[in-house]
């Protein structure tokens, strides 16, 4: 006999039917809205259809533009504006992953507001996991160093204040950085420091 700590099959059926595996940015927010029990209560239904959305597509550009649609709603539950960083933090492999929350992080980006507040749920995601035993740093363990670089690139004062907190959770056990993410914590460190020189 097989047995389930918990509903799998229904949580999997909530997933497809009701959140529709997450497809249609403006029909998932809207059940959000209509319901605002539904994030904390189909929580794991939530959690599998944002996983089917981020499998979909290799440029993830279908599951950013639902994290930025729901982040862009104030009135949704915590819970709900957690989900796709969540997601994010247990999926992204490779920085091509977090391309389009990037683009929307651009100083001429309208949305950038909205994707500033992604980010800090991201890198809050990433802390959150660590402090679980997921370190961010090492093999096989995520692109965050190589975000920091790129957070770095962009240097407005939203992003900045972001970076400081991915670099501190990065870097605090410094001996763990792979080759290539010491150099871009490096290159990241380097671009924080002449911000703040320059703001002198």
């Amino acid at each position: 006999m097989l047995l389930f700590t918990h509903h799998v099959l229904f949580d999997y059926a909530v997933a497809r039917l009701l959140f529709r595996r997450g497809r249609g940015p403006a029909t998932f927010v809207g059940l959000l809205q209509n319901d605002r029990t539904l994030a904390v209560m189909a929580a794991p239904s939530l959690t599998l259809a944002l996983a089917d959305l981020w499998a979909s597509e290799p440029t993830r550009q279908p599951f950013w533009e639902l994290a930025l649609a729901v982040a862009a709603e104030d009135d949704l539950p915590a819970t709900a504006h957690l989900a796709a960083p969540m997601t994010a933090a247990e999926f992204a492999r490779d920085i091509s992953d977090l391309t389009p929350l990037i683009s929307a992080l651009g100083p001429t980006s309208a949305r950038r507001p909205v994707a500033e507040r992604v980010l800090g749920n991201l890198i809050g995601a990433i802390n959150v996991r660590r402090a679980s035993g997921v370190s961010p740093i090492g093999p096989d363990s995520g692109p965050w160093m190589e975000l920091a670089r790129s957070l770095a690139e962009l240097g407005t004062e939203g992003v900045i204040s972001a970076l400081r907190v991915l670099l501190a959770v990065g870097t605090e056990r410094a001996e763990d950085l792979t080759p290539e993410q010491l150099s871009a914590a490096g290159a990241a460190s380097r671009r924080l420091l002449d911000h703040a020189l320059g703001r002198q």
